[in-house]
């Protein structure tokens, strides 16, 4: 007779729970670390809660009413401990980040320097992604264009204040 299947639990950082086979754990992984998420092996599924399958599982996350009314549960073996660092991060910090990138590029504008994404996490120290540095400063360019100051393109990546004589 075939060993039962486990079943596993994702309690998300919002309280709420999902279940499904433990088979899934390893699509699962990148995601509980990323989110805050705790992925725990458990003795039973509660009466009325489904075993989801990956892709509706996917979409259950999503549903923000779906997964609220969850009774308690035994937890046999904790796999993923959930992150408060990776939890403690919301749309507010991010907007900060880019705010204060925003800023640091607009400073390096204006004193002269060469701007591209190698100066700018020298010189500012912050942990920026390239996309999120390119989107910054479109902005900045695009703030500094409605002034009427010319950035001009040194290079591939490199930006300048174009110097009129």
């Amino acid at each position: 007779m075939k060993e039962k299947e486990s079943i596993i639990m994702i309690a998300v950082p919002d309280g709420r729970r999902f279940f499904t086979q433990e088979y899934n754990l390893p699509m699962l992984t990148e995601y509980a670390r990323t989110s805050g998420s705790q992925i725990s092996v458990v003795e039973a599924v509660p009466f009325g809660m489904e075993i989801l399958d990956l892709p509706i599982l996917a979409k259950k996350i999503c549903d923000l009413d779906y997964g609220n009314n969850t009774p308690e549960v035994k937890i046999l073996q904790v796999k993923i401990k959930s992150s408060p660092i990776a939890s403690s991060v919301h749309f507010r910090d991010s907007k900060t980040k880019t705010s204060l990138a925003v800023a640091k590029i607009s400073e390096m504008f204006t004193s002269g320097e060469e701007v591209n994404y190698d100066n700018f996490t020298k010189t500012s120290g912050a942990n920026l992604s390239r996309s999120l540095f390119s989107t910054c400063l479109s902005q900045v360019r695009k703030t500094l264009l409605q002034k009427g100051i010319n950035v001009h393109r040194v290079k591939n990546g490199s930006y300048q204040i174009q110097v009129v004589d």
